[in-house]
């Protein structure tokens, strides 16, 4: 699973750019069937306590979701059964530090 944020709000949630990352996503399962069947939908997922709707684009079994939240573009790439039982919460840049610190 891959949660990208980004101050540039129309480059994450714009349907193009979530159709390619969706057929990237599509592209890596180990034996993709094809014709690539595209499904658009909504689903509302909780963001800091509060439920927001993403536009999904499904391709079974990956699935590329995107919103606008506070004024900022949001893009989760996951599996598509992942998708509804995420729950998104900040951290603050010093939680993102300590996160990704080597462990000893």
């Amino acid at each position: 699973m891959i949660i990208e944020v980004s101050n540039e709000e129309r480059n994450r949630t714009d349907p193009v750019n979530a159709l390619m990352h969706l057929v990237f996503e599509f592209a890596l399962v180990r034996r993709p069937r094809f014709p690539m069947l595209i499904e658009r939908g909504k689903q509302p997922l909780p963001v800091d306590g509060r439920s927001r709707t993403f536009t999904t684009y499904t391709a079974r079994p990956a699935t590329v979701a995107v919103a606008s939240i506070g004024g900022r573009g949001v893009m989760i790439r996951c599996a598509t059964n992942r998708l509804p039982r995420l729950a998104l919460e900040p951290i603050t840049t010093e939680e993102l530090k300590r996160a990704l610190r080597p462990r000893r």
